[in-house]
């Protein structure tokens, strides 16, 4: 294989607009339709007492009707926001539970929102106060600024390990997740600004995604890299390139094939969440998996409930390793069964190498507390979004359904978060 083969990944993006939520004020509950009252006739005589009951009737019907409408209206009662709430108590349980080891921890999760930045919160002893209504970018300014201050605190480091996950944290794509593998190597420049990631087969240094620089770094960082393989002796190729950097590669004679696209879902206007509120009519498709979600999260049917892990906020190294172990019996299962199969990426994660950079969504058992599935979210900073990769739930388990429900609770938490 030459140095001038190089193949590609283009996206499209699905976006479907839709109108905001209506809230409804608590204060007006049950007062939609006001109950008609029975009224004289002109001439003082009384309603007769056949009109009085049918008067008396259809009041209750509009009452009834009324308070349906609010019931509907009130986001509070979607399950899009009712996952979203259980996100925030977690964290806030998760972030009081680690103060001992981190005191500045509350006010890193607490002064990102104005509304808290006066509040009654003196000292780190006291615990998170539960999330105030109207108040729910508290978790997502939390997530967004947590990973920005990760970032922030590498940029001075020389260590190799910290200047590997900043230009990661700042460039990475779709196609980089690699990243995870730890049977790839990275080849950082002299100045730490710059890396390229690859594995070595046949001879050859097979680079994953665009280089992970500035574009007006590129130039310099192969030529960097060029030196490096030489003494190797080793060809290039480049594996999941963007559109961008194929330009680049025509532009100087090299061959490139075009074989997949990426998936992009914008959280912030998703049908599929669409979930009572706004009146606007749902797919069929996506009616069956929100009844499917309710379904598994109802402990008289799945029990399931939704956890989330920022390791940002405190490492726990026992469910680290369930989700570990998750992952592993998955890929034996999956690699079994498709062992005749010929794939564009094959990659074997550790799924917590870079767990600073990373945002984990699991299904557990409500009973026995055991994680049956789980999602974990990397940061795209090419892109300013979040790649859901893996997405999985563990081999074996009975319950249908619970990667969809993961993707679901994913968009969910990204919605909140404002992030497309």
């Amino acid at each position: 294989m030459s140095e001038n083969h190089l193949s590609r990944t283009s996206s499209c993006e699905e976006n479907v607009k839709l109108s905001q939520l209506v809230t409804t004020s608590a204060a007006t509950a049950g007062m939609l339709t006001p109950p008609m009252s029975v009224k004289s006739l002109q001439g003082g005589d009384a309603l007769s007492a056949k009109e009085a009951k049918k008067a008396a009737k259809l009041a209750k019907k509009k009452e009834k009707k009324g308070q349906k409408n609010e019931k509907t209206a009130n986001p509070k009662s979607t399950l899009n926001d009712q996952i979203f709430q259980s996100f925030v108590e977690q964290l806030c349980a998760q972030a009081t539970k680690d103060l001992t080891n981190n005191p500045n921890l509350i006010q890193k999760l607490i002064g990102f929102n104005d509304n808290f930045r006066h509040g009654s919160i003196s000292n780190c002893e006291k615990p998170l106060p539960p999330l105030p209504t109207g108040h729910a970018n508290l978790l997502a300014s939390s997530i967004r600024k947590l990973h920005a201050a990760y970032s922030y605190s590498l940029l001075e480091s020389k260590d190799e390990s910290a200047s590997i996950s900043r230009i990661v944290s700042q460039y990475g794509r779709t196609t980089h997740m690699g990243v995870l593998d730890p049977s790839y190597k990275y080849f950082l420049n002299e100045h730490h600004t710059g890396a390229i990631y690859y594995k070595v087969h046949n001879h050859v240094a097979v680079v994953a995604g665009d280089p992970l620089c500035a574009h007006y770094q590129i130039d310099d960082l192969l030529q960097e890299f060029q030196k490096f393989r030489h003494k190797m002796g080793l060809d290039m190729a480049f594996m999941g390139a963007s559109d961008s950097f194929a330009q680049y590669a025509r532009r100087r004679n090299w061959t490139t094939m075009h074989f997949g696209w990426d998936r992009i879902l914008n959280p912030t206007t998703n049908a599929l969440l669409n979930d009572q509120g706004n009146g606007l009519p749902q797919p069929s498709s996506t009616k069956r998996m929100l009844t499917q979600n309710r379904s598994l999260l109802n402990p008289d049917k799945g029990n399931l409930e939704i956890g989330i892990y920022l390791p940002s906020l405190g490492q726990d190294d026992v469910l680290q390793e369930q989700l570990r172990t998750i992952y592993d019996n998955w890929r034996q299962d999956r690699n079994e069964k498709r062992a005749n199969t010929t794939q564009a990426f094959i990659t074997v994660y550790d799924p917590f190498s870079l767990p600073k950079m990373m945002v984990y969504i699991y299904t557990r058992d409500r009973k026995t507390g055991e994680p049956n599935g789980f999602a974990a979210l990397r940061k795209l900073g090419a892109h300013k979004g979040y790649q859901l990769d893996p997405c999985i739930a563990a081999p074996g388990c009975e319950l249908r359904g619970i990667s969809d429900l993961l993707v679901y609770a994913s968009l969910v938490l990204l919605h909140h978060a404002k992030i497309a």
